[in-house]
């Protein structure tokens, strides 16, 4: 179903170990806790309390269901992640790209926009994803979609023939966020 809590707490760089002390239970309890949660078997208070003792809260509502609803960012993002785990760059630039156009479309709401994205396990993504966002929808773009600098210029596809690219041709307002990825690779994602 979802990999939620595995996807934060890797993403802060939180073991087992950790997690298992903030919730008062074994790793091997939360070893079982993740893989109910990818079962689709875990129980909602459970998933609060794991994602709480990891400094984030679930934000569960009630809306009919759209066709765009799979592609809102806090839903995406969970695939884009797994994606990017599986060493599969372009797909996850293809999800994410798709998942922008239809922001930007108008097709999805502004509650399917509001919901922030997890972070993703390699930094460069989580940024990258906030930058889209912010260039497609302007003023309209939801308050998470702020993008950081990072701290050195960082290749977000790892091809020698994209890096090549991405040294000629990256926009420069992912330049100045040291996002290195030509113009052509995304838009054509």
């Amino acid at each position: 179903m979802s990999d939620v809590i595995k996807t934060v707490r890797r993403a802060q760089n939180v073991s087992l170990a950790t997690l298992a002390t903030r919730l008062g239970t074994s790793e091997s309890a939360v070893s079982q806790l993740e893989k109910s949660e990818r079962e689709g078997r875990i129980k909602l208070s459970t998933f609060t309390r794991a994602l709480e003792a990891l400094g984030h809260s679930a934000l569960v509502s009630v809306a009919p269901t759209a066709p765009t609803v799979d592609y809102a960012p806090a839903r995406i993002s969970s695939e884009i992640s797994a994606r990017l785990a599986a060493g599969e760059e372009a797909l996850a630039l293809r999800l994410l790209t798709f998942a922008v156009r239809e922001a930007r479309d108008g097709s999805m709401g502004l509650d399917e926009l509001a919901a922030p994205p997890l972070p993703q396990p390699r930094p460069e993504w989580t940024e990258f994803l906030k930058a889209l966002y912010r260039r497609e929808l302007g003023a309209a773009a939801p308050t998470w979609a702020h993008p950081r600098a990072l701290p050195q210029p960082t290749y977000l596809l790892s091809d020698p023939y994209y890096r090549q690219r991405a040294d000629q041709d990256t926009p420069s307002d992912l330049r100045q966020l040291n996002l290195l990825i030509d113009e052509r690779s995304f838009q054509r994602a």
